[in-house]
């Protein structure tokens, strides 16, 4: 997969890394991203593009259940990745 199948929104993350881990957060403020949030990613680039340009990849992916985010929510997604 190079793009999410149904793509709500798309924010900034926060980084902090550790020894092996590094922990990315997305926050979703009201408004933003509403109705069912069913998966999320990681991507190296900012740009929604159908197909990315060299260099652009999705890091990772999961899905889940749906979230259902109403105008006046807001989520946030917290991945951890450990490297070793």
């Amino acid at each position: 997969d190079i793009n999410l199948g149904t793509e709500a929104y798309r924010t900034s993350i926060t980084i902090a890394a550790s020894t092996n881990t590094v922990t990315s957060t997305a926050t979703f403020a009201a408004g933003n991203g509403t109705g069912a949030i069913t998966e999320a990613g990681i991507f190296n680039y900012g740009t929604y593009a159908a197909s990315p340009a060299s260099g652009q990849f999705m890091l990772c992916r999961t899905t889940f259940p749906a979230v259902n985010k109403a105008a006046g929510d807001s989520i946030a997604i917290t991945w951890v990745v450990t490297v070793s």
